[in-house]
């Protein structure tokens, strides 16, 4: 009983080394739709972000700032660096 992703394996592996390039319109949202693992709810409120704004974010009723987007890139990446080191 595994989660089930839409890629198949070879997808996987040919995405492995590749960056994530988000839709220019709303990066925010395609990052939560290429990841839905993600919980825009939890991000927001880690971040302390109003959590209606960053789901406006996610759905592109909004756009965040230049700034606001770094902030959000910045706390992924240490999301995942903390997830790297996660041992069970």
């Amino acid at each position: 009983m595994g989660v089930e992703h839409s890629t198949t394996l070879d997808q996987h592996d040919s995405m492995k080394d590749r960056s994530i390039v988000p839709d220019e319109e709303n990066p925010v949202g395609a990052l939560f739709t290429r990841f839905p693992e993600l919980n825009g709810r939890q991000v927001a409120r880690a971040m302390n972000i109003n959590e209606t704004l960053f789901q406006n974010y996610i759905n592109g009723r909004k756009r965040p700032s230049f700034e606001r987007l770094r902030d959000i890139e910045n706390y992924l990446h240490t999301l995942g660096e903390e997830l790297t080191k996660v041992r069970l």
